[in-house]
This record gives structure tokens, sequence and C-alpha cells, in this order.
């Protein structure tokens, strides 16, 4: 028997437009495939780097070019004549818009570090000071972001001086905007998604939807997201502790020194 899917809520949810706040590395496109699968949620990926994936022919995750894309090709006029391509003329219009131009009535963009960097212009907060809007701050075990980064061909010492630099800037942030933002961590995720799920949901009054835990039963089609293979096509999660057996005594023990540096990552390394 298929399972039960829950109703949707009448009526409009509390947040029509959220933010992802993190660090690449961090889980974003998988929670953002499970977010995709929910019937009111369109999850655009990072579309703050559309003109990026553009001009570089980085694909859609749908593996076709964003311009040949069944999906995006339709929509690139509409963002060139209400931004010129630009992320930081973005308005809440064109996210509500292009939400409402697919049906659904929540829109996700997990743009990560430009999210600050397009609210940083005084015009751009004031634009953006609206209760339609909320943010996730998507959190991962250091151990695991540093070595995802070592193994991508990273110095563990220059990641580590950046990744300090973005948690500070995004634990500033969420503190200034408490009740429109919500702490999600990776590894709860992975060990208790339909629990961080309904959370998740439930912050942004929504009804949980059972397919979120399918995120490869379609094709999602998000912008600069990952090209990681790990769990693509895969709905039985699989928490990534990989880091377990690449970092040596020497890196653990640089990250714990570092991490010593913000009390809110910090707390994650037992």
């Amino acid at each position: 028997m298929p399972p039960k899917i829950a109703p949707a809520l009448s009526g409009r949810p509390k947040y029509p437009i959220v933010f992802l706040l993190s660090i690449a590395r961090s889980g974003s496109t998988l929670f953002g495939r499970m977010l995709d699968m929910h019937p009111d949620i369109l999850c655009v990926g990072e579309m703050m780097r559309l003109a990026d994936a553009i001009e570089t022919g980085f694909p859609c995750s749908c593996g076709k070019e964003v311009a040949d894309c069944d999906f995006w090709s339709a929509k690139l006029s509409f963002i060139q004549e209400n931004s010129a391509l630009n992320y930081k003329r973005y308005t809440p219009e064109v996210y509500k818009q292009l939400c409402s131009s697919t049906g659904h009535r929540m829109i996700v963009d997990l743009s990560k570090t430009r999210v600050l960097r397009m609210m940083r212009p005084l015009w751009n907060r004031r634009r953006w000071n609206t209760e339609d809007t909320a943010f996730v701050f998507l959190l991962r075990d250091p151990r695991g972001v540093s070595a995802s980064a070592v193994r991508g061909g990273q110095d563990l010492g220059r990641f580590l001086s950046i990744y300090v630099k973005w948690m500070r800037r995004f634990d500033a942030f969420i503190s200034k905007r408490p009740e429109r933002s919500i702490i999600i961590r990776y590894e709860d995720l992975c060990r208790e998604p339909e629990r961080e799920l309904q959370r998740f949901c439930t912050f942004c009054g929504i009804d949980f939807d059972l397919r979120m835990l399918s995120p490869a039963d379609k094709v999602h089609h998000f912008l600069h997201s990952s090209r990681s293979g790990y769990l693509k096509n895969i709905n039985e999660l699989k928490l990534d502790e990989r880091w377990r057996r690449e970092l040596d005594s020497q890196q653990l023990d640089e990250i714990q020194k570092v991490m010593k540096k913000i009390k809110s990552v910090y707390s994650l390394i037992p």
C-alpha cells in the first residue's frame, strides 16, 4: 500500500520565500532535493549563480545547459527583464512571480553565501526586510566539511580561514532575525530525516509530505548545484562520515583549534 500523503494546508505558507545559508559541502543539495519533493515547494538551487551558470556552461541538475533546460529556458526572459541576471537586483516580487508561475506556494533558494552578499547594500536590506522571508542555517560537522574540501584539492588551513569567516557572518545574521530563522544540522537530517523535515515544515507553516523522504524520485532543476554523485539516485540516506578515515590526527587538531573560535559550530564536536 502506498504511503498516505498528508493534505496541504489551506491558505498561504508563513514564509513564501526561504533562503539557505551555509558553506559549500554541507549537504545543501540533498536538503534541497528533499524540499523539492513537496508539492507546495519549488527549490531552484543557487539562483543567485544563474548568470555564472550561463556564462560557464554549468548545467542544470537535470543535465542540460540552462538555456536548453525545459524548466529554465521558459523562465530566463522573465528573470532577465526584471534583474538583468544580476542577483543583487533580485526582489521579493521576482521570487514570488517565479514561484506562482509554476503553481507552487513556496520557493527555496540554496545560494548560501550569496544571500548575505545580496543583502549587504543598505537599500537591499530594506527591500528584503519582510516578514515573508525566512532563512535556514544549514550546519555540518566541521570535520566532515573539511574532509570534503581537502578531498576536492583545497588547502585545509585556507579553507578553515574561509569557513570561520562565513560561520561568524551567518551566526551574526540569524541572531538578528531569530523569529525568521531555523537551524538544521546535516547529521540530524541524515539520522532523523522525517523529524527534521517535519520541523522545517512546521516552521514554514505547511504540512509535512512523505514524498520528501524520497528525493531521488524525480528530476530536479537546480541551478549551480553540486555535481557530487554521493547518494544522488538513492532514497536511503547515509550519513557521510568519511572524515573518520580520511583526516589524520594533525588535521583533526587543526580543525578543533580553529573551531574554538566559533562556539555555535564548535559545539558540534564531541
